[in-house]
């Protein structure tokens, strides 16, 4: 997903617009679309973020990585709020659960080693002559 979302910067500058992309698990975001070939000014892994919405305003969500780095953000519209909700949501789930299945392959994996090894083991030791 990608859009325009207005980018609290500081009190000097205020709300500025920013051009925005989710892919990859990864949140990145431009001065505009136009210099996304430039490089990003910032990212974020959508994987470490929490999502907080507002509940004065319907087009603000505030995404924070606890004890680094806040984005304060707003929507053009509630509705394009909600699509970016769902869309981060999303994209933080499907990074969840491939780690999970990564982790439960690769103890899966190192279960069925540990089995193959423990029965040559015994093998292994029933051939042996004293």
């Amino acid at each position: 997903m990608e859009g325009v979302l207005l980018k609290w910067t500081n009190y000097w500058n205020g709300w500025q617009t920013r051009w925005f992309v989710l892919h990859d698990g990864i949140l990145s975001y431009y001065r505009s679309a136009e210099d996304v070939n430039q490089g990003c000014k910032g990212s974020v892994k959508v994987s470490a973020i929490q999502i907080a919405v507002s509940n004065v305003d319907s087009t603000r969500m505030d995404l924070s990585i606890p004890g680094q780095k806040n984005l304060y953000l707003k929507a053009p519209s509630p509705q394009e709020r909600q699509l970016w909700l769902v869309a981060l949501g999303s994209a933080k789930a499907c990074v969840t659960l491939t780690t999970e299945m990564k982790n439960s392959a690769l103890t899966v994996h190192h279960k069925s080693v540990l089995a193959i090894w423990q029965q040559r083991q015994r093998n292994y030791e029933r051939t042996v002559i004293y």
